[in-house]
């Protein structure tokens, strides 16, 4: 049972120890509380990651800004020994205890042994059973006693089978692909319905109190929430604020654009630089030097001046 409280102030209320025992007495004798949490799919993780080792939880959890132990555990999706010769890297899920941290990593990107990838969050799909290949339950609840092998359809475990030539999907009867095939038609209509009855699956992140967690597509995330006031800087001049300046200069002076070089070739693209604007990595143009340019007002306060030893000026 999913239990929605109304505030977060209840959420912490009931995390307490004690509150959570109370509580958990009163709602049944043999009940107990589990938080819910959230499952990222990674793609191209290195695969000297281990997920089982802590050691390496925590290095994701201090490299990408989240709290400690937020990483509830991580497991490769294929398992290690299906693996091809020379494989580097591969798919995991990592599990999360907040919904806040899962959606700044699908948002803000992950990164995993100096690997930047993008997550992505697990939808919930159709279960299917890993023995008889029917839906609706796992293998531990199957009430079939054969076994069917998900390669070749046949009576048998699929990792005992030695036809892996051979193909035959035991959901759909095609022997165009194996019973594990994401293309197979039959995977594909009851995913169909999955997202007919969880409209989350279409959204690509987990549902919260922001609105741009609750559309299916959002066309962009808001300024204020991908760029917090407090971080902002007063941009300097861009290159296309230099050309506009310096076009209506000519234009006042009734010359022509500068789009030849010296030597008479069209580049449309080309600014003279004048000798004395060179300058050292981090250093910023003010007084007599270059154009004068004044940072705090951006192109507005330019000094239209002729530099010296301005040969090359078209």
């Amino acid at each position: 049972m999913l239990l929605t409280l109304n505030s977060k102030e209840a959420v912490s209320w009931i995390r307490e120890p004690l509150n959570k025992e109370e509580f958990s007495n009163g709602f049944s004798a043999e009940s107990h509380i589990r938080e819910r949490t959230f499952n990222l799919i990674v793609l191209r993780v290195p695969v000297i990651f281990d997920p089982s080792k802590e050691k390496h939880l925590h290095e994701i959890e201090e490299t990408n800004c989240l709290d400690k132990n937020m990483i509830r555990k991580a497991k490769w999706i294929k398992p290690m020994g299906r693996r091809r010769p020379g494989q580097t890297n591969a798919y995991a899920i990592i599990t999360l205890s907040s919904a806040d941290s899962a959606n700044a990593l699908i948002k803000d990107r992950l990164y995993i042994c100096s690997i930047k990838v993008r997550p992505t969050k697990q939808k919930q799909e159709p279960i299917q059973c890993m023995k008889c290949r029917e839906w609706g339950h796992f293998a531990s609840e199957c009430p079939s006693e054969k076994d069917i092998c998900s390669n070749c359809g046949e009576e048998h475990c699929t990792n005992a089978c030695q036809n892996k030539d051979k193909l035959y999907c035991a959901a759909c009867g095609k022997n165009t692909h194996a019973s594990w095939s994401r293309n197979c038609p039959e995977f594909n209509r009851r995913c169909l319905i999955y997202d007919r009855r969880n409209p989350e699956n279409a959204m690509p992140f987990f549902p919260m109190e922001h609105n741009w967690t609750l559309t299916v597509r959002p066309n962009s995330i808001p300024l204020e929430d991908r760029f917090p006031a407090q971080f902002s800087i007063n941009a300097l001049p861009t290159l296309g604020g230099w050309q506009q300046a310096l076009r209506s200069r000519q234009q006042h002076k009734g010359q022509r654009y500068g789009t030849r070089d010296r030597h008479g070739h069209e580049n449309p693209n080309w600014i003279w630089i004048p000798p004395n604007c060179i300058r050292e990595e981090g250093k910023l143009l003010v007084g007599d030097e270059g154009w004068g340019l004044d940072v705090s007002s951006g192109v507005n306060n330019l000094d239209w001046t002729t530099p010296n030893n301005a040969s090359g000026w078209d």
